[in-house]
């Protein structure tokens, strides 16, 4: 359920940032704005991975 909840909260954390981007005027082609989308994949994979390990160890 934890899992579940960490993958809501970064769809969220996404979704905010994208909005906050396009707000100050970043083009969704823009350099900075891949910056930003590669920097929120990065913390999708942390997020996936503290997932799998919070999963091992409730089992």
């Amino acid at each position: 359920m934890l899992c579940f909840e960490i993958n809501i909260f970064m769809d969220l954390i996404v979704a905010g940032l994208s909005a906050v981007a396009k707000s100050f005027g970043f083009l969704p082609h823009s350099v900075a704005f891949g910056e930003l989308r590669r920097k929120v994949k990065t913390l999708r994979r942390y997020a996936k991975i503290n997932c799998d390990r919070l999963r091992i160890i409730y089992r």
